[in-house]
């Protein structure tokens, strides 16, 4: 405290300014303000200011109480942190629920209301920590941080915050590969190809889907998510052979399967690979391919539309693209409609990005009064 003081970098708290004032004989006012207070700094001698700022304590009995009780609540505390703590386990299974509940729920919450409540399970899982967990318990908290961490950046993308989710996510990713959580760095480097893939760096999206691929585990749903976000990374760069066999692979992982999709963000179900396939031909201005694709995930997701709001609208764009190059423009308007309406009911961010392919397919037939009297839904998107 006098180090600081005497450095010159913060004025001490009232009670020991009122201590050092008794010290030296004088006021708090001559002490520490002005240029008088700086005089006073370069004749003091900082050992004597200890001796005598101690030999204060004597002066006042309320001073010295309070001082005392201050410094054995500060012993308490040290103790706390020195103990070696177990956590409760069931503190840790309500957690790893917690996360799992998080992943079922990403489809059916606003992401605001869900990135605050990831936010809120994070910050407790960082509390946790200071209780000296033994290595198992630790390798546990940052294996949840690792995944909450990942989902925070996913949430912040589709909220529009580029940049953060970046940020959340190399974060998580980080902490993974620390601890050697190979599922959440499988997770969270599909997560990373995917925002880099909509934001105009898929050559990065590649790189992120290929280095996933080789922590993800043989027959798992992340093996399947990986090579279907690097074929639309491929196919976002022109790049035909590279998608299809990049779909190849997706289908033949899907085919392999020995765990059961969960229908959560932390899983791929059975519609995504149809609709990633239907984008990737959208980007690689294959219209056929894209329709047929594209009308397989719709089929799909309708099948039980509360559970695929996004992709609902996402595949829509995509097919509604496919009649606009067709030149079946009412058709393509009145998909394009349904995208809307789908959207309506779960704002985010992927869908206004997507919705530009639909507008430049439209606009070489914007004077058409059917693409007109749509103008205005396919603002909404």
């Amino acid at each position: 405290m006098i180090r600081s003081w005497e450095a010159g970098k913060h004025r001490p708290d009232p009670f020991h300014c009122w201590l050092l004032a008794q010290a030296f004989e004088t006021t708090e006012d001559r002490l520490f303000d002005g240029e008088a207070a700086a005089l006073r700094l370069l004749e003091m001698n900082r050992r004597e200011a200890i001796k005598k700022g101690v030999a204060a304590l004597g002066l006042g009995g309320l001073a010295l109480s309070s001082f005392i009780r201050d410094t054995a609540v500060e012993s308490s505390e040290l103790a706390l942190e020195a103990e070696e703590l177990s956590l409760d386990p069931p503190t840790l299974e309500r957690l790893r629920l917690q996360v799992v509940q998080f992943g079922l729920d990403y489809l059916h919450t606003p992401p605001k209301h869900l990135y605050l409540d990831v936010f809120a399970a994070r910050r407790e899982v960082k509390d946790l920590l200071r209780y000296k967990p033994n290595q198992a318990e630790r390798t546990e908290l940052f294996a949840l941080i690792g995944w909450l961490s990942g989902l925070l950046g996913h949430l912040a993308m589709d909220l529009g915050y580029h940049s953060a989710a970046q940020t959340h996510c190399e974060g998580g990713l980080r902490v993974a590969q620390v601890i050697g959580h190979h599922d959440a760095i499988a997770w969270i480097r599909g997560t990373q190809a995917m925002m880099a893939t909509y934001t105009d760096r898929a050559d990065e999206g590649v790189r992120y889907a290929q280095m996933g691929q080789g922590f993800a585990r043989a027959g798992s749903t992340a093996s399947v998510r990986l090579a279907a976000q690097e074929m639309r990374a491929c196919a976002r760069l022109g790049d035909r052979r590279g998608a299809e066999d990049a779909m190849q692979r997706a289908q033949e992982a899907m085919a392999a399967l020995t765990e059961e999709p969960t229908r959560s963000i932390f899983s791929f179900d059975r519609p995504y690979l149809p609709f990633y396939a239907g984008t990737s031909y959208v980007w690689l201005e294959d219209a056929g391919n894209a329709q047929n694709w594209s009308q397989e995930a719709i089929r799909l997701c309708d099948a039980e539309p509360a559970d695929w709001p996004v992709a609902r609208a996402l595949a829509r764009i995509d097919l509604a693209t496919s009649f606009a190059w067709q030149r079946e423009i009412e058709e393509a308007c009145r998909i394009g409609a349904e995208a809307a309406e789908i959207a309506s009911k779960r704002r985010v961010n992927l869908v206004a990005r997507r919705s530009s392919d639909l507008r430049r397919a439209l606009a070489p037939h914007q004077a058409r009064p059917v693409v007109q009297s749509f103008r205005e839904q396919l603002a909404t998107l």
